[in-house]
């Protein structure tokens, strides 16, 4: 289920866009879970910051092209102490900065000047969902537990204290999760929230 754009036009014209499939439509993803059927809400920002205080081979002040991504959805996963089902709520936030060419894209990795932003390479013809779904697959957690299982273990399985703290690099739950029940989805915030974080990176750049 591809969503095509021109990434760099995208980008240079400071377009938005949002969206909602199910996790069956990204099939990498889908092999995460055992629920095909959960909604995945996205947005995508496009933008060009000029990075004061960072300049080019011809002392121009440096333009980035941001792509910032959001999505909300949740997955179903087992334990990896009970083996019961349990749901992860999943909440993206990436900015991702969008280079010509592969060897650019290398060269800024290798640089990593800028811990917040990733970089990749643009094409007049990109898939953003594709790549939404691999930013969703890159932050997901290595295993998961219940905070409380619904099923006992043996006496010899580890305690929730040790459990909690290998688990410590996965995904924290965000206000607004796919989730939950009852719960009200602003799918918006958490885009808006990373512009604005990305903006004041940007500002603290020309500082230097």
């Amino acid at each position: 289920m591809p969503v095509w754009i021109d990434l760099f036009r995208f980008c240079e014209e400071g377009r938005s866009q949002d969206g909602e499939c199910l996790v069956r439509d990204l099939p990498r993803l889908g092999g995460e879970t055992a629920e095909l059927s959960a909604p995945v809400r996205w947005q995508a920002a496009g933008r060009v910051e000029t990075l004061a205080g960072v300049y080019d081979e011809q002392g121009a002040p440096r333009r980035r092209r941001a792509l910032y991504l959001a999505a909300q959805t949740q997955l179903t996963r087992e334990c990896d102490r009970c083996g019961q089902p349990m749901q992860v709520p999943i909440d993206l936030r990436s900015r991702l900065e969008v280079f010509d060419t592969e060897d650019e894209a290398d060269e800024a990795a290798m640089e990593a000047a800028d811990d917040d932003f990733d970089p990749i390479v643009g094409a007049r013809k990109f898939d953003l969902l594709a790549q939404m779904e691999e930013e969703i697959l890159l932050g997901l957690p290595a295993g998961v537990v219940h905070e409380v299982c619904p099923k006992p273990v043996g006496a010899g399985s580890r305690t929730p204290k040790s459990v909690a703290a290998e688990a410590t690099s996965g995904p924290t739950p965000q206000e607004d999760p796919v989730a939950g029940e009852g719960r009200t989805v602003r799918p918006f915030a958490q885009l808006d929230a990373l512009l604005k974080a990305g903006a004041a990176q940007t500002g603290r750049k020309s500082k230097k």
